[in-house]
């Protein structure tokens, strides 16, 4: 009997150990395979690079969108026969993996939308079942042999099924409210045309995650891209671009940070209000900051510019309970500290330190 026992609370012990080591719940998913490789197979369009998942059962993100000539992207495919539509959002990787692009024809692409051929204005998709089924949008650069040059204002206003959008190159012009409150919309690539992104475009696109921006933009509207939730890649911000508008990134979340170009003069009252980032650097243009521009966002400012009598300072600008740290040149330290607009902001909970 007490040999049995004696095994028994072996046995015990050694299920209480165990178990204490274990610290996944039940239900979860227990990796044991590492390094995952997921290729996209994208039939001949642009090369996209593989992605590593970390730990069988991770899932993989959406990537933008492959480019074909004389197709337009259509869908990722899970099989070679392009016919069962890949799910990011439920399928979880457990082996090294293919997904394969499914595309349509340009023809087939440009008869899904509606377009103005004296403003040259394209969009937004015909009603009633483009609009519901589309998830994956390429802009058409041409409709029956005309160059499109914008895209219309309100375009894909709360489109309820965009999950992706490709602006090839041609386009110039995204309208206001263009892809407002698209709220499953998490995919933004654009080539070097577009010059000028309209008020609100992407504001309320709440699941929005990457975007990529084009090289030849100058202008940008207020508001653009307010109400952001989870953007994960950097935003850089080309250095053609001069303004951040006023309510440009208000109450968004940047988890990659937002990097302002080299050429940036203004920033606008409420630009940055109550948006989340961690460090913001204005380069040594910068000679306007309005009101409130940065209040309760970035707890960390790096200021460029040596002179702070060249840059014209609103009230409340870095407002922020929690403490604002402004680096600014070492040699300019104390120019910013005993100048009378400055001067607040080296008083707790702020401080204006050197950027060494």
């Amino acid at each position: 009997m007490k040999k049995y026992i004696t095994k028994g609370v072996i046995i015990f012990l050694v299920t209480v150990i165990l178990s204490s080591c274990y610290k996944y719940e039940p239900g979860d998913i227990v990796p044991s395979i590492t390094n995952l490789e997921v290729n996209f197979n994208s039939n001949g369009g642009s090369d996209l690079n593989k992605v590593i998942i970390p730990e069988e059962g991770g899932f993989v993100a959406q990537p933008f969108s492959p480019l074909k000539s004389g197709f337009a992207f259509d869908i990722w495919c899970s099989d070679k026969e392009l016919t069962k539509e890949f799910d990011f959002a439920n399928v979880r990787i457990f082996e090294n993996s293919t997904i394969y692009a499914r595309y349509i024809t340009d023809q087939a692409n440009q008869d899904r939308f509606n377009f103005d051929v004296t403003t040259k204005a394209i969009g937004p998709l015909k009603e009633p079942d483009f609009r519901k089924k589309v998830k994956n949008v390429v802009v058409p650069t041409t409709m029956g042999g005309v160059a499109v040059e914008k895209i219309t204002d309100w375009g894909f206003y709360q489109d309820p099924a965009l999950v992706s959008v490709s602006i090839p190159d041609g386009i110039k012009t995204i309208g206001n409210e263009c892809f407002r409150k698209s709220k499953k919309l998490k995919i933004v690539w654009m080539g070097n045309s577009v010059t000028s992104i309209a008020g609100n475009v992407f504001e309320g696109c709440s699941e929005l995650t990457s975007i990529k921006l084009s090289e030849g933009l100058t202008s940008i509207g207020g508001g653009t891209f307010a109400n952001m939730k989870k953007v994960l890649n950097k935003m850089a911000l080309p250095n053609g671009v001069t303004v951040i508008p006023a309510y440009c990134f208000f109450q968004s979340e940047f988890v990659g940070g937002i990097e302002l170009g080299n050429a940036v003069t203004s920033i606008q009252s409420n630009a940055f209000t109550d948006c989340a980032i961690k460090t913001l650097t204005l380069p040594a243009t910068v000679t306007s900051i309005g009101g409130g521009a940065i209040a309760r966002s970035a707890r960390t400012v790096i200021i460029k510019g040596s002179d702070p009598t060249k840059i014209t300072l609103a009230g409340y600008a870095f407002l922020n309970p929690l403490g604002v740290t402004i680096k600014v040149p070492k040699a300019s330290v104390e120019a910013f500290r005993t100048h009378p607009k400055w001067a607040e902001y080296n008083v707790s909970p702020y401080q204006i330190v050197a950027d060494e």
